[in-house]
């Protein structure tokens, strides 16, 4: 490789790409960016509901649709705010949840945490997997609590597997570098 765009570095060895200052910045806010986007996908969806509880149901109806195209929002898979159905189902709430959790605590001692491994993220998938696979070919009915708790599991999990490997990733950006 050219010596302009890359150079080995000696203390560790890693080869280092030439960026533009975007990757840097990206290092910088892409953990408050997910925990943003998280929080307003999670409060649009009991939103939905709080607006229809509050009479303004064309606002409502109209959010529910938008977050249709991704959740069917079935009545007996959803949870309920003052007589109205959220937007998400009870999963896919549980998960989002659990994600920003995930994340809101990575945000706060990412310097003491390690990325957690692939057996431990695959035996976390284990009762989602049941669950969802089970109840779909008809051995046993899931309910609110075991749909809420396993999506839950499996999303922190994924948050605590994935958020340190994404900040090891940006901790080899440096500006006007990127990982090689």
């Amino acid at each position: 490789m050219d010596r302009s765009t890359s150079d080995r570095t000696p203390e560790d060895g890693r080869i280092r790409v030439q960026t533009g200052l975007s990757a840097h910045r990206a290092a910088q806010i892409w953990l408050p960016a997910i925990n943003i986007a998280v929080t307003l996908i999670t409060l649009g969806a009991i939103l939905a509901a709080a607006l229809n509880a509050f009479g303004l149901g064309a606002a409502g109806d109209a959010l529910r649709a938008a977050y249709s195209l991704v959740c069917p929002q079935r009545p007996t898979h959803s949870y309920f705010l003052l007589g109205h159905q959220v937007a998400l189902e009870q999963r896919n709430l549980a998960m989002l949840v659990a994600v920003l959790i995930g994340g809101l605590v990575y945000a706060i001692r990412r310097d003491r945490l390690t990325a957690l491994g692939w057996v431990p993220l695959t035996l976390l998938a284990v009762p989602i997997t049941w669950d969802v696979l089970s109840q779909t070919v008809g051995l046993r009915d899931s309910d609110w609590f075991t749909r809420s708790w396993t999506g839950a599991l499996f999303s922190l999990g994924f948050a605590a597997f994935a958020y340190p490997r994404i900040d090891r990733l940006f901790a080899l950006t440096e500006p006007g570098r990127l990982p090689g």
